[in-house]
């Protein structure tokens, strides 16, 4: 179709807009009208051909709908040219400044582009990763030197195509331009413009930074600007691997020798110190100055005692501020008269007349006053101390009869015994004139009186009396420690051998009343002990029988019989008792559980068998007859036929009715606190 764009340019952009649009061929007769809407981010949204016709803007004649998607800024522009004499054209021209990933409609930006236009390109992502098409970002991150997160421009420091080349020290730590590698605003010191990457001349590289160079070379010769070094060697005095110390000379120009260095005699090259230190008597951070206490051009004298240890003039050796104590002026190195020794410290003896004693040895060159000891005179003869400058006698009692200390009057090896204090003038743990009568046992430290042997802070315990030298009542022993045991009526025990002097509580053992008599035990020995074999004594706290019972008595009290027994001395048996146990009553052999062979009496016996309470048929043990089994002989001989014919009676009922046997039993009478079923057994 030919056509003609006539009218002002018109930009549509990222506002809802609806615009019509008039499109006229040259040979038509009437133009065609195009509504384009946009929506605010710049996405069109349809393109409708409304109609034909004068009045095509009111047309609804051939309607058709084209979905385009988004669309770049300036991307649908109505175009101008001159006005003809023909009808008016005008023409929309959609431009569409991006690739679509997806025909038709256009909607994802094509790998490698993004924004709404797709009309910008992915930077440098790594390993080739597409960016992300809405903002661009890299995803993964850049490649190597390119800057987060679009990757479009080289990181900070680095420049050039591929952003590979290193910028150079630009000034403040700027960053280079990252096309041409030059520093806008300059160098850093001493860096060589354009691209700062070389040290200017007179300087050179140390760890990033150039310095000037810090050596003397040879000839006024600038160092390597890479190492520093001096290639052609050092100016005289001058050492080191870069020329910047000197050999036994110190100062800007290495024109000051060193002072009396240690060693090798080095000093600093710069200040003039002795790493190594100084020589002896030397001292100062150039070792030129004399050590405290020396003095003289070569610093071998020594000073004298100066005040409060201060050090002397280091020409002429004088204190300036006097002596310490004793010392003589100016040059304080001799004793004051009065006084000796190497540090004037020891005072002369009592030499006759007030005599100065010797300097050195404190020897008295005339003599002693009376009574000291030659040569120093200072200290007392033997039996005698000095006491305020006098000697007078020891007052004390030494050990070993030992004289006193001659200085202090006190004994050096101790007190004799008995004898305490500073001079061994008091008793210890004694009294009296010569200190010969022990105290007691007094409390505290400081014993008892000296003269009357009274404790003056109480006792100690277990102990009473003025003296505490006896024991408390209830006590005794030579310390006071064991208890008295259970004297009669509560009397105390004898106070040095624990015997009770009027004798025991019932059942104790004297003397001593502390444990029970021979058949008593328990913890008050009011318990007597069973019937123990041999006639034993039972365990005193237990009551235990240690080598077992007499026979027929229950162990290990041996008290009651054991089952199967009864009577007094355990020696009737219950043979016709039921053998559950225990079968009968330890104490009248009544059977507790009922009777064997159907025997219906208490003690299953017939009434006519029955004599003193017990039945004939009862065995001693040990199978003697019982002592009282021939009386019941004896006295029952004549029963003896009546009993047998009892017995076969009983025999031929039990055949005749076993059943009505059970009910028809004679009842029992019942003993204290006991009960009986119907059976005529007892219960409890």
């Amino acid at each position: 179709m030919d056509v003609k764009i006539i009218g002002p340019e018109i930009t549509v952009k990222n506002a809802y807009t609806t615009m019509a649009v008039i499109v006229t061929p040259l040979a038509a007769t009437a133009p065609e009208v195009i509504f384009v809407t946009v929506s605010q981010d710049g996405v069109i949204t349809d393109v409708k051909i409304i109609g034909r016709g004068p009045n095509a803007t009111n047309a609804r004649m051939g309607f058709t709908t084209i979905h385009v998607g988004r669309i770049a800024d300036n991307a649908l522009t109505v175009k101008s040219v001159t006005k003809s004499t023909e009808r008016v054209l005008v023409v929309a021209i959609l431009i569409f400044n991006r690739p679509c990933a997806k025909e038709p409609l256009c909607q994802v930006c094509k790998d490698g582009f993004y924004n709404n236009f797709c009309n910008a390109t992915c930077g440098q992502c790594l390993d080739g990763q597409s960016c992300d098409k809405n903002n661009g970002t890299c995803i993964k991150g850049c490649q190597p030197h390119y800057k987060q997160p679009m990757c479009t421009v080289c990181d900070d420091g680095f420049y050039g195509p591929a952003c590979l080349n290193i910028c150079g020290h630009c000034l403040d730590g700027g960053t280079c331009d990252k096309d041409t590698g030059l520093c806008p605003k300059g160098c850093d010191f001493n860096f060589m413009p354009p691209f700062c990457q070389e040290c200017n001349q007179g300087s050179y590289n140390d760890s990033g930074r150039c310095v000037p160079c810090n050596g003397h070379c040879k000839d006024g010769i600038p160092c390597n600007k890479t190492t520093g070094q001096c290639d052609n060697g050092c100016s005289n005095h001058w050492s080191g691997d870069f020329c910047q110390n000197c050999l036994h000379y110190y100062g800007s120009e290495c024109n000051r020798p060193c002072g009396h260095c240690a060693g090798d005699g080095l000093c600093d090259n710069v200040t003039g110190q002795c790493s190594s230190g100084c020589q002896d008597h030397w001292q100062g951070p150039t070792c030129d100055d004399c050590k405290d206490g020396y003095y003289n051009s070569t610093c071998t004298a020594s000073c004298g005692h100066c005040m409060n240890n201060e050090p002397c003039d280091k020409l002429n050796g004088t204190c300036s501020k006097g002596c310490n104590s004793h010392y003589h002026s100016p040059l304080c190195q001799d004793c004051e008269d009065g006084f000796y020794g190497s540090l004037c410290n020891a005072t002369c003896g009592h030499c006759i007349n007030g005599e100065p004693c010797d300097k050195k040895n404190g020897t008295c060159l005339h003599g002693c006053l009376s009574n000291f000891q030659s040569p120093l005179c200072t200290e007392c003869i033997v039996g005698n101390y000095n006491d305020n400058g006098q000697c007078v006698p020891c007052q004390g009692h030494c050990k070993d009869s030992a004289p006193c200390n001659s200085s202090t009057g006190r004994c050096d090896n101790g007190c004799a015994d008995n004898w305490s204090g500073d001079f061994c003038q008091k008793c210890l743990h004694s009294y009296g004139k010569d200190c010969n009568i022990t105290c007691g046992h007094c409390a505290g430290v400081d014993n008892c009186d000296a003269v009357t042997g009274r404790c003056l802070n109480g006792c100690q315990p277990y102990w009473q009396g003025p003296k505490c030298d006896v024991c408390k009542d209830g006590l005794y022993s030579s310390t006071c420690n064991s208890t008295c045991g259970h004297c009669l009526n509560g009397e105390s025990c004898d106070k040095e051998n624990g015997t009770c002097i009027n004798g025991c509580q019932s059942n104790y053992q004297s003397p001593l009343c502390q444990e029970c008599a021979n058949g008593h035990y328990g913890k008050t020995c009011m318990i007597k002990c069973g019937q123990c074999d041999n006639g034993d004594n039972c365990d005193k706290d237990s009551g235990a029988c240690p080598n077992g019972c007499k026979i027929n008595f229950k162990p290990p009290l041996c008290i009651g019989c054991a089952d199967g027994f009864f009577g007094q001395q355990c020696n009737l048996t219950c043979d016709y008792c039921n053998k559950s146990s225990p079968a009968c009553q330890q104490a009248d052999g009544h059977c507790l559980h009922g009777c064997t062979q159907d025997l219906k009496l208490p003690k299953c016996c017939t009434n006519s068998s029955l004599l003193n309470g017990h039945c004939p048929s009862s065995k001693s043990s040990g199978g003697k007859t019982a002592p009282n089994t021939w009386v019941y002989v004896a006295a029952g001989g004549s029963g003896a036929v009546l009993l047998i014919l009892v017995i076969v009676l009983v025999l031929l009922r039990r055949r005749a009715s076993s059943a009505d046997d059970q009910d028809q039993r004679e009842f029992r009478p019942p003993l204290p606190g006991k009960g009986y079923d119907k059976f005529n057994n007892p219960v409890e």
